[in-house]
C-alpha cells in the first residue's frame, strides 16, 4: 500500500503548489499542462483500496476524486444551446501536420465539415501546394504566413479577406484578418503557439528548453488576450494553442475569450495523440469574444 499512500501525497502536493503559486515556474506549468495523466489510474486505486477494505485510503483516495470534480466536472453536465442566430458560419481549426501526407484524408475532411472559415497549423509548403491544387475553389480566399522553419499558418476563407497582419515577433507562428461574411466583418485569428516538444530534442537541453517554451507561451497568450480585449466587434480565435484547459495560460485567454468547446462542447474534447491511437490532451481550440453568438 505504500505506492498508493505515495500517490495520494504526491497529489496533495502538487494541489497545494497549484493554489499558491499554480506555473509560476516551468515545472510547475509542466504538471499543470498534463494534469489529467495524473487523474488517469484513480479509478483504479480507488477500487483497488475499496477491494482490499483499506478504507482509510479510500477517504485519502477522494481527494484527487474531488480535484477531478472540481477541475473536470462541469464538461460532463448537459449543455443547453443557445437559439442559432439568423446569421450564422462555420469556422474549423486544422493542425495539417507538416509530415502528414495523407492529403486526401484531410481534402475529404474539410469537404465533409463545409467550413466558410479554416484556421491552419503546420502549413508547410507541400501542404501550401495542395491547398493550391485541390481547395482553391472552394476556398477562393486564402492567407499564408511565411514559413518559419519547416512550416507556418495560413487562413482559408469563402469569403473575401483584407487588413491582413502577421503577429509576430512575440507569436511565432500567428496571423490576423478581417473576413467580409453577408452579414458582416469578422476578425479572425490563427495562431500555433509554442510547441511543448522538449523530449525531441537531447534530454541535457531538456530544462533549458522547457523553461524557453513556457515564457514564449506566456508571452504569446498574454498579446492574444490584449487582442481579445481591443477588439469589441465579434471575432474568433482559432489554434492549436499547445496548452490544455488546466493551465494558467488557459486561464489567461480565457479572461478575454470564450472557450467555444467548454461553451457548447460535451466531456474532455480532447484532440492529441501521443503514441497512441487516441487522444490523451486537449491542444486545440476555437474562441469567439462576447460580441460572437456560439449556437
Amino acid at each position: 500500500m505504500f505506492w498508493l499512500w505515495l500517490y495520494v501525497a504526491a497529489f496533495f502536493v502538487w494541489l497545494t503548489f497549484r493554489v499558491v503559486w499554480f506555473d509560476a515556474h516551468w515545472f510547475l506549468a509542466l504538471l499543470d499542462d498534463n494534469a489529467l495523466f495524473g487523474f488517469a489510474p484513480l479509478p483504479f486505486l480507488l477500487a483497488y483500496a475499496l477491494w482490499q477494505r483499506e478504507y482509510a485510503l479510500t477517504l485519502a483516495l477522494l481527494i484527487p476524486c474531488f480535484a477531478f470534480i472540481k477541475m473536470y466536472g462541469a464538461r460532463f453536465l448537459p449543455r443547453r444551446h443557445a437559439r442559432r442566430p439568423r446569421a450564422a458560419f462555420r469556422v474549423t481549426s486544422f493542425n495539417m501536420h507538416y509530415q502528414n501526407w495523407d492529403h486526401d484524408a484531410f481534402v475529404r475532411a474539410l469537404e465533409t465539415a463545409q467550413p466558410d472559415l479554416v484556421g491552419l497549423q503546420e502549413v508547410s509548403a507541400a501542404n501550401r501546394a495542395l491547398i493550391e491544387t485541390r481547395l482553391a475553389k472552394q476556398f477562393p480566399y486564402r492567407v499564408y504566413q511565411p514559413i518559419v522553419e519547416t512550416h507556418a499558418v495560413a487562413l482559408l476563407s469563402r469569403y473575401p479577406l483584407d487588413e491582413i497582419e502577421f503577429l509576430t515577433p512575440t507569436v511565432e507562428r500567428g496571423l490576423r484578418a478581417t473576413a467580409h461574411l453577408p452579414d458582416g466583418a469578422l476578425t479572425v485569428l490563427v495562431v500555433h503557439l509554442a510547441p511543448p516538444n522538449m523530449l525531441t530534442y537531447p534530454l541535457a537541453e531538456f530544462t533549458t528548453l522547457a523553461r524557453a517554451r513556457f515564457e514564449t507561451r506566456r508571452a504569446e497568450t498574454a498579446m492574444l488576450r490584449a487582442l481579445g480585449v481591443a477588439t469589441p466587434a465579434p471575432a474568433v480565435l482559432l489554434g492549436d494553442c499547445n496548452l490544455s484547459d488546466t493551465s494558467k495560460t488557459y486561464q489567461t485567454l480565457a479572461s478575454a475569450w470564450r472557450d467555444t468547446f467548454r461553451e457548447r462542447g460535451w466531456g474532455l474534447g480532447l484532440t492529441l495523440k501521443i503514441f497512441l491511437p487516441f487522444p490523451l490532451l486537449r491542444y486545440d481550440y476555437i474562441w469567439h469574444n462576447a460580441a460572437t453568438i456560439c449556437p
